[in-house]
């Protein structure tokens, strides 16, 4: 057996040594748990023994901020009954056609950021192709990523939008000169299909 707390130390001293900068900003646990098991005690043990070295790590000011990915709220629920140091943020999959809205106002509640990966859906669920982004975009003379990207922004949601593309980079950051109305922030939510980018159902939530 892989000794788990040893492994993740060797990981982050290996990010340590390339970036030589002597911290990381962020570190994330990029899954809750093994996906070929259904044992969920085996999930939680794994968990939290990730999450003691990351502990190690923040003490020792290596680590400037923790969090996790891809957690549902069962699998929250159960990591802060066992740390000491809460996650800062959960990255989960977010956009107009999967918006986990009872997981976001979860996160809320217990003041852990949420970040969204995926806004756009990856190019594989279209979603910036749908007619009522492009209807509101059209009102407000942006573009259907940039609503969506505001959508998240007036949600209190931070995204995570990857282009390789400067323009496109300097677009996602003009969504600061408009708002949304209730009305438009409803309507795009109501887009929610529980689509994922990656396949069905939600990411994560199909691990114990």
């Amino acid at each position: 057996d892989i000794d788990i707390k040893q492994e993740v130390r060797k990981q982050i001293e290996l990010c340590l040594d390339e970036l030589m900068l002597g911290y990381v900003d962020l570190l994330l646990m990029h899954w809750p748990g093994k996906w070929e098991t259904k044992d969920e005690a085996l999930n939680r043990r794994l968990r939290k023994e990730v999450w003691e070295v990351f502990e190690e790590y923040y003490k020792l000011g290596k680590v400037r901020a923790v969090g996790v990915c891809n957690c549902q709220i069962r699998h929250l629920e159960t990591l802060l009954q066992d740390v000491e140091v809460k996650p800062m943020l959960n990255q989960i999959e977010v956009s107009p056609y999967i918006t986990q809205e009872e997981l976001v106002k979860y996160c809320q509640d217990k003041e852990i950021r949420v970040e969204a990966w995926s806004p756009f859906g990856s190019g594989t669920t279209n979603v910036l192709k749908d007619d009522l982004l492009k209807e509101i975009g059209e009102k407000h003379g942006k573009n259907s990523g940039q609503v969506v990207l505001r959508w998240l922004y007036q949600r209190g949601v931070c995204s995570l939008a990857k282009s390789s593309k400067e323009e496109r980079m300097r677009g996602n950051l003009d969504i600061f000169d408009f708002e949304l109305s209730e009305e438009e922030m409803s309507k795009i939510s109501g887009l929610n299909k529980d689509q994922s980018s990656v396949g069905d159902g939600m990411p994560g939530d199909s691990i114990a």
